[in-house]
């Protein structure tokens, strides 16, 4: 039978309470589409949430990672009048004043749990889409309202499962918040809120449902997103304010809108890296084009096990005693 490539998938942190308030616990929060894409693809998800949100989870000399501004990373209480309309947890990490990006500080604590579960059995990295990246809206008075989600400890710990997975040589994929994780991580900037920064561009936060396309991107012939999509030019959903500026190193953009924004990046080198600005997990059950992204993925993990880097789940019938 066919083995399932085992695919670790990030996750948002967030905070889950019974229904009378009276406690409170953390939660690891994904999108159940990207499993479901996953598992189309032939593949096994496997969640990696962030560690340690508490710094006293880095014990034994191991170095916590830096203070959030002075104060950790928290998850929202229920107001009385419900969840709040975005986001469960709100980081308060800063960086100084200016566009978004430059790097990723405070990863080295995460590194060798990064590296240690990827050594584990995983045969790739998928980077899942979520809030925003970076910086905090304190240093950009205009843009308080536009800036939302941030988690810097997920920053932290998504950078370090990247640069451990390209240690590796597995195969990353990155959608929407995993591309300009990726971009920033490697020293890239972001546009911080593309309806008040970027003149012209087009509707990058469509009102109709992801399960629908929302506009065009063109591909760089060649381009592993080109090969996987059989076109060089794909109708993709889209959901985003930030969006890549400056490119991180390495990275070389193959997809773009018609408003010249990256929408597609790669790392040359690398049998299988790759960002995308929109949503292929929305899409995967209606659209080839945007489950093929998944299925290169799994392919790509598959070729990993078998070059001794990655794992795989168990085919039906290998199970113990069967």
């Amino acid at each position: 039978m066919t083995s399932r490539p085992l695919i670790g998938v990030s996750c948002a942190n967030g905070a889950a309470q019974d229904w009378d308030d009276r406690w409170t616990l953390p939660q690891a929060r994904v999108n159940s589409n990207y499993a479901d894409a996953l598992y189309l693809a032939g593949a096994c998800p496997a969640l990696l949430p962030t560690p340690g949100l508490d710094p006293a989870f880095f014990a034994e000399g191991a170095t916590a990672p830096p203070p959030e501004g002075g104060e950790e990373t928290k998850p929202f209480r229920r107001p009385a009048g419900g969840w709040p309309p975005k986001g469960y947890l709100v980081g308060k990490g800063r960086v100084p004043p200016g566009t978004t990006g430059g790097g990723v500080d405070g990863t080295g604590p995460y590194m060798p749990l990064a590296r240690e579960c990827l050594a584990g059995g995983l045969g790739g990295l998928l980077l899942s889409g979520g809030g925003d990246v970076g910086a905090d809206p304190r240093d950009k008075p205009m843009l308080p309202k536009v800036m939302a989600d941030q988690d810097k400890a997920r920053d932290r710990w998504e950078a370090a499962l990247f640069f451990a997975a390209l240690e590796r040589g597995l195969p990353v994929l990155g959608v929407c918040r995993g591309l300009q994780l990726m971009n920033v991580a490697l020293g890239g900037t972001l546009w911080e809120d593309i309806d008040t920064m970027v003149e012209g561009a087009v509707g990058h936060r469509q009102s109709s449902p992801r399960t629908r396309p929302g506009h065009l991107v063109k591909l760089v012939s060649g381009s592993l997103v080109a090969r996987l999509s059989g076109e060089l030019e794909i109708a993709v959903n889209s959901g985003h304010h930030q969006a890549v500026r400056r490119l991180g190193e390495g990275l070389e953009a193959t997809g773009a809108s018609a408003d010249g924004l990256v929408e597609a990046a790669e790392l040359p080198g690398y049998a299988f890296v790759l960002g995308v600005q929109w949503h292929p997990e929305g899409l995967a059950r209606s659209d080839p084009k945007a489950l093929a992204l998944f299925l290169g993925l799994a392919e790509a993990a598959r070729a990993a096990f078998a070059a001794g880097g990655g794992g795989r789940c168990p085919a039906v019938g290998e199970a113990e005693g069967e």
